[in-house]
């Protein structure tokens, strides 16, 4: 029973996660804006269920630090709220699962990649529920 509960709490983080993902993925296919509440709360939900400040603080930095570095070489493909939504996705998994959903959200992106720009959150979503799954 004791392991139960362990993966029971270990799962709570990814419960409240998913839905933010999720929620991010429907603005960002209608307005192709992620809403910074969403973004912020979610930072702040992350902190908070995963009780160890100090993975959470890394993984936030690290999810936007990466992301403005991308950015700020050719390939610029992801926006602010991508940017964001990797610090959400710190907040909650940590920096090793952040750098992990970048890079296979990326491979996902290239086959659809176009000359015009996409909503990227679905991609992000993908790469971390097999993130979460097989990882």
């Amino acid at each position: 029973m004791a392991a139960y509960e362990r993966l029971q709490d270990r799962m709570t983080p990814v419960k409240l996660l998913i839905p933010i993902l999720l929620l991010a993925c429907l603005f960002d296919i209608k307005t192709k804006i992620i809403p910074v509440y969403l973004t912020v709360g979610g930072i702040a939900l992350g902190i908070f269920f995963t009780r160890n400040i100090v993975f959470s603080s890394l993984g936030v930095a690290i999810g936007f630090l990466s992301v403005w570095i991308i950015n700020n070489t050719r390939l610029h493909i992801l926006g602010g709220g991508d940017a964001k939504l990797f610090s959400v996705i710190g907040s909650f998994l940590g920096w090793q699962i952040t750098l992990l959903s970048i890079f296979l959200a990326w491979v996902l992106y290239m086959p659809f990649k176009t000359g015009e720009p996409k909503p990227y959150a679905p991609f992000i979503l993908t790469a971390v529920l097999l993130l979460v799954v097989y990882g």
